[in-house]
């Protein structure tokens, strides 16, 4: 892959050597997830790990999900070829619903579901500037639905990506994978890019050799433009179009003998989506943005098809009041138009339906005592279609003793709104033998009365450089969930099909659970040489939930579900330049702690390995392999939709040039 994102050459120095960040300027980099201004990491009071473009580079990563392994507290694993669980601090699952994900500012968070599509979720590689995952609530800022954490990937700005840059490559995995921008000057005071990747992924094979390999074709192009007309205002115009093509096997449900079929599913995900930001810095230092979007999705397969249309506007305006106070005040609105379809299994209680929400965010920053100490106060209200009102307040202390020390503290509240789904959808999740051979249906019913789940959270963190060649950050937290959704039973009844008679158990949604998690989260660098650097993480997490109504049962229940996130987690990774030009990369995970069964193992590891070679100032070649240690291994269960393949070792090869 194309290492440098500057059109000028190196000069005949190692590349490699030029694109590291010493951990100086790791603690100085840029985040804004935390107070949605940019601010550095050393300067920020929560619990966020920074991934930037080296580490997305020597990585050698292809999707977002891939890279989100790195990060200290995340849950991550492949359900499918074409499907991943992803959260952070528990709840793991398919349609993790706790985790907020947003590109650029512009959500892709799922209201028929919750959660994040990652089959058509994505972003061109090289062109992320980095990757800031927030763990902990962030509703204050965000709104609902970022109660376990915040994902914001943020791309390059267009001036920064200059030139002509083509990145091919294959490998038993991705057997084809081709990325090409090119960006140029638009005017004077302007700059722009286009791109276009295309991805070939093939799997590995289903429990069912018949059924064949599945497989995953992503076509995605785009622009960005970026203005700077006077010096105190910029505008940014992006958009991307893309369409998704997959051939899986799914799980169904089947009234005849064994009950349950897997089947071919070829699914089409289309997408696209444009939006505008315009920033204006007055004199004082204080800042007034704007920014909207429109985003249209459509997912059509033989589980589900829908539509799904949002319009998007934010404003937010901040201003110091005196020497020690920053206020920071916004507003928006949102408007979503979605329209669904019958298919086999699953239906809406409303084919369309449009809904939304309008928030107001208030946030004081006060600084105690210069450079020294500084208290940040903010709240979200919200208001949206389906539960009405929300208030989600924080309140954070950050306290830096020295240039190379922080230690902060935090305590808020956010809410998760329940997803159209859980409201009206009616699916068939399966079908078992009962008494006297009579087939019972359980079938899941939307429930329109759903509340907010609420998440309550304190953490306690300390980010700390010693002596130049090692930064520790550790994080402890508590966090308490109540209502959180869970499947109940009801009264099973009789009824009657062109197949005969069955009985129907059907389930719905309740504000039945209390979940309390705490745990430890705790990250490591060293520069054991000039051309050697080492990280770590290692994780502890402690769930204990109590339900208030009777559960579904075992396989059903979002018990089994919250035990799906490994209690334990170890990564270490390497990163070594033996020569010049020369890369050589390994990173290693652990998890255990998981609840064996027939998907999942109780325990597992993966080891990942990449050597490149910078060709040239304009080319770099890379090999590399992926998921060693445990070859045909599931990652997570799933019980209904893409059946789970056990994930095979993969290699890779790919090129990448620059003119």
């Amino acid at each position: 892959m194309l290492a440098s994102d500057s059109p000028a050459g190196t000069g005949g120095q190692d590349p490699a050597t030029l694109r590291a960040l010493d951990l100086e300027q790791l603690l100085a980099t840029p985040v804004t997830s935390v107070k949605r201004k940019e601010d550095s990491l050393a300067r920020t009071a929560g619990a966020v790990y920074v991934i930037t473009q080296e580490e997305l580079r020597r990585f050698g990563v292809t999707s977002i999900p891939e890279a989100l392994r790195l990060v200290p507290g995340m849950n991550v694993a492949r359900v499918s070829l074409t499907s991943w669980a992803v959260s952070a601090r528990g709840f793991n699952g398919g349609f993790a619903n706790k985790l907020l994900v947003m590109i650029d500012g512009r959500t892709v968070y799922s209201p028929i579901f919750g959660g994040v599509h990652w089959d058509s979720q994505d972003a061109m590689i090289e062109d992320v500037d980095r990757i800031e995952v927030m763990r902990g609530p962030g509703a204050a800022m965000w709104g609902a639905n970022a109660v376990n954490g915040v994902v914001n990937i943020i791309t390059k700005t267009s001036q920064r990506t200059q030139g002509t840059q083509v990145t091919v490559g294959t490998g038993t995995q991705d057997q084809a994978l081709t990325r090409i921008r090119h960006g140029a000057a638009a005017g004077r005071h302007g700059f722009y890019r286009t791109y276009a990747q295309h991805t070939l992924r093939v799997g590995d094979a289903s429990e069912d050799p018949s059924l064949g390999l599945a497989r995953w074709s992503f076509l995605q192009g785009g622009f960005r433009g970026d203005w700077t007309p006077t010096d105190s205002d910029s505008l940014t115009v992006q958009g991307d179009t893309y369409r998704s093509g997959t051939k899986t096997a799914n799980h169904l449900a089947s009234f005849k003998p064994p009950y349950s079929e897997v089947s071919i599913d070829r699914g089409e995900m289309t997408g696209a989506n444009v939006m505008s930001r315009w920033e204006r810095t007055h004199r004082g230092g204080g800042t007034t943005s704007v920014q909207s979007y429109f985003d249209h999705y459509g997912r059509e397969s033989g589980l589900i098809n829908y539509t799904v249309r949002t319009l998007d506007a934010d404003l937010q305006h901040r201003r110091p009041l005196g020497s020690r106070h920053e206020l920071v005040m916004g507003a928006g609105a949102r408007s979503i138009w979605d329209q669904t379809r019958t298919s086999r299994g699953f239906s809406f209680g409303e084919s369309t339906r449009q809904y939304g929400l309008v928030h107001f965010t208030l946030q004081d920053e006060v600084t105690l005592r210069p450079e020294r100490l500084a208290l940040t106060g903010g709240v979200r209200l919200e208001r949206n279609s389906f539960t009405g009102w929300s208030v989600q307040p924080t309140a954070r202390l950050l306290y830096t003793p020295s240039k190379r020390q922080t230690l902060w503290a935090a305590v808020s509240h956010a809410v998760r709104t329940p997803s159209r789904g859980e409201l009206s959808l009616n699916l068939l999740l399966a079908v078992q033998p009962g008494p006297g051979g009579l087939p019972v249906a359980v079938q899941t019913d939307g429930l329109p009365s759903l509340r907010n789940e609420l998440g309550n959270a304190a953490e306690l963190g300390h980010r700390w450089q010693w002596r130049k060649r090692w930064m520790f950050d550790s994080t402890v937290f508590y966090s308490r969930t109540n209502g959180a959704a869970q499947l109940v039973t009801g009264r099973p009844t009789l009824q009657y099909a062109a197949g005969g008679p069955y009985l129907l158990a059907p389930l719905s949604y309740a504000n039945g659970l209390q979940v309390g998690s705490s745990g430890f989260e705790s990250a490591v660098r060293f520069e054991a040489a000039r051309r050697w650097r080492l990280a770590g993480n290692y994780t502890f997490l402690h769930v204990k939930p109590r339900s208030m109504q009777a559960a579904a049962g075992p396989a059903l229940d979002p018990l089994a579900i919250i035990h799906n996130s490994s209690p334990h987690q170890f990564s270490v990774r390497s990163e070594w330049n033996p020569r010049r030009r020369w890369e050589f990369d390994t990173a290693y995970f652990w998890y255990a702690g998981l609840i064996p069964s027939s998907y999942a193992i109780g325990r597992h590891q993966r080891l990942d390995a990449r050597l490149g070679w910078a060709m040239s100032e304009f080319s770099e070649l890379s090999v590399g392999v992926q998921n060693l240690l445990s070859p045909r291994r599931i990652e997570f269960p799933k019980y209904i939709g893409p059946a789970p393949a056990p994930q095979a070792p993969q290699m890779y090869v790919r090129m990448g040039f620059r003119f």
